[in-house]
């Protein structure tokens, strides 16, 4: 019925329609602009799947619900989504390369696995109206994002594995909260978190920490600093998986008592 169309008009009213079901406009590539009304509750799955012609949606007050890989693959160069979103399924904005500026629900509970993945061009993402009750950040969401930019709210209690794995992050503040699947119910940074973040230079972690994974920041080659919220003795009984650090830059722990050297030998200033 819509195959093909280049000005597909989704009428406003919730008599008529409610839903876009799931590969609705997969595929369409002519298609570039588009503009979901406020009687639209939920997008299904693969809705613009390779829509590659498709630049700019605009999207109303209304929507709660974006299914899994619902914008994958189109021509996005933007994203705004209205607070009403509350729920945004795996890889909805994936491999849009074109892809340079997001804003957030402030409603959206979280960033789900791959949600991001391969936005190689995405440089900001910002939260409505500067708040945000986002709780975590699922694996791989970020990953091979290599310009992004992005402050972790507060409110994240969780960040999963490779979740800004090879992205081009350049500072990080870990929030004092953050845990993900950990057996032992410890507050950790989980396993490649910030592998390959080749730009990262100064990281915060809070004294909360207990444990970080294996290869968390593996081949972060420009690791200048770590701001630590703890003693230097707290910061050595945090327990350290395997390659935590491997092919690091030089990097100083700077800690309230005192700054520490990458080998955990402590800095004398002359």
């Amino acid at each position: 019925l819509i195959s093909g169309c280049q000005n597909s008009r989704i009428p406003n009213d919730s008599s008529v329609v409610e839903l876009i079901g799931q590969y609705a406009f997969d595929k369409i590539s002519s298609l570039n602009y588009l503009e979901i009304p406020a009687n639209i509750t939920s997008i299904g799955e693969y809705a613009f799947g390779e829509c590659y012609g498709l630049e700019r949606v605009d999207i109303k007050e209304g929507l709660s619900y974006i299914g899994f890989g619902a914008f994958s693959n189109s021509g996005l160069g933007e994203i705004r989504l209205p607070d009403s979103v509350q729920g945004v399924d795996m890889e909805a904005f994936a491999h849009c390369q074109n892809l340079r500026k997001v804003e957030l629900s402030s409603n959206l509970r979280g960033i789900s696995d791959r949600m991001f993945y391969d936005c190689t061009e995405l440089l900001s993402v910002l939260f409505n109206n500067d708040t945000s009750n986002l709780a975590f950040i699922g694996a791989g969401a970020f990953e091979n994002c290599r310009r992004v930019n992005i402050r972790i709210p507060q409110s994240v209690t969780g960040i999963a594995p490779m979740a800004f794995m090879g992205s081009g992050i350049t500072e990080i503040v870990i929030p004092n909260g953050v845990t993900w699947n950990n057996p032992d119910g410890n507050r950790v940074i989980a396993d490649s978190t910030f592998k390959d973040c080749q730009i990262l230079y100064t990281v915060e972690i809070d004294k909360n920490i207990e444990v970080i994974e294996n290869q968390a920041f593996y081949g972060c080659k420009n690791l200048n600093d770590i701001r630590y919220n703890g003693t230097m003795e707290e910061w050595k009984e945090i327990k350290k998986g395997a390659g935590w650090d491997y092919d690091t830059g030089d990097y100083k722990v700077y800690c309230s008592d005192g700054t520490l050297d990458k080998n955990g030998n402590v800095v004398v200033n002359p």
